[in-house]
């Protein structure tokens, strides 16, 4: 049994290692070592994000995002066990702020006796483009036909993972420090959705460049 965590990184056009946008997958394949779980899982990994890089701005993101490979199992700090890269199409429509990702939401089955609360995941995934949203009842929010397509291919790549015997799982720490078994910390992922907002922290965005001062006189 292997544990992985992967590490996705999507650097931005400035070239600073703050502005790099992150996800986190875990994930876990009956058989095999580490190496060939990693292998094995890249290509779905990179087919999710190739159907999601058409919401990212060529203003904002690089055409090449990084995935590095760990194994749960080794003592930290962890030496990745596989790193590769993947090539993004991106859009050339204007990007919304920084601060803004879209929200795959995603949970194992539900269990009686369990804590709910730590078989729920979550990734952040890159700023999307402005034509991501739509403006309803004088609400701007993300699209009906944004969430339905990413909902759509979210649920593709969990699939795909299930066929390959390489599934993706919510990892609990919380779990896992009171156990020690990666076994017991481990959840299937078993079904999900796309928030219907977009999840804001200033965090993501920039450092103020520019400060305009006025004064009363």
């Amino acid at each position: 049994m292997a544990f992985m965590r992967c590490l996705l990184e999507y650097p931005r056009i400035t070239a600073l290692p703050q502005d790099t946008q992150t996800c986190t997958f875990h994930f876990q394949t009956p058989t095999g070592t580490a190496l060939a779980a990693a292998v094995l899982f890249h290509p779905l990994l990179t087919a999710w994000v190739q159907d999601y890089d058409g919401l990212m701005s060529d203003d904002v993101f690089t055409t090449t995002a990084t995935a590095t490979y760990y194994d749960l199992e080794d003592p930290e700090v962890r030496v990745p066990v596989h790193d590769d890269t993947i090539a993004l199409t991106l859009s050339t429509a204007v990007s919304l702020p920084t601060e803004n990702a879209l929200v795959f939401s995603f949970q194992a089955a539900p269990e009686s006796g369990a804590n709910a609360k730590r078989r729920r995941g979550r990734i952040y995934a890159p700023t999307p483009t402005a034509n991501a949203l739509e403006t309803v009842g004088g609400r701007v929010r993300l699209a009906d036909a944004t969430l339905s397509a990413q909902a759509s291919n979210f649920a593709d790549f969990v699939q795909s993972t299930v066929a390959a015997d390489c599934r993706l799982s919510v990892y609990s720490p919380t779990t896992f420090a009171e156990t020690e078994s990666l076994a017991d910390a481990f959840f299937l992922v078993d079904n999900g959705w796309v928030d219907g907002e977009l999840d804001t922290q200033r965090r993501r965005g920039n450092k103020v460049a520019t400060r305009i001062p006025w004064q009363v006189v």
